[in-house]
């Protein structure tokens, strides 16, 4: 439970690690719909890259909420999450059977902008 994490009692010595935009952000698998599933290595720039940009067609508004459809499986689902949080929005997640049985209800219900 988030309020009630005692914070305070974790340790404050942890080495620090210099930023390194060629390091790996993360590893995503293909399905392996053509064979046996690829790992494909994402560095944190290329990361980096596709935020920014995302950040200038993605439209603006007073309280940004966005909702994350993706499932977390799917590469799309990386954009969906680090840019809302780069952007600063709520980011609102649901179950996919929840979302695509009433998909206008949901939009409205959970405000998304």
């Amino acid at each position: 439970n988030i309020s009630t994490a005692s914070f305070h009692t974790m340790p404050s010595n942890l080495p620090f690690v210099q930023p390194d935009p060629d390091r790996l952000a993360y590893v995503i698998f293909t399905s392996g719909t053509t064979g046996i599933p690829k790992g494909v290595a994402v560095s944190q720039r290329n990361l980096a890259s596709n935020i920014t940009y995302l950040d200038t067609i993605y439209p603006k508004s007073a309280q940004p909420r966005f909702l994350q459809a993706c499932s977390h499986a799917f590469d799309v689902s990386v954009f969906e999450i680090f840019y809302a949080w780069y952007a600063g929005m709520c980011l609102c997640a649901a179950t996919n059977d929840l979302i695509f049985g009433d998909l206008e209800y949901w939009i409205r219900e959970l405000q998304i902008t």
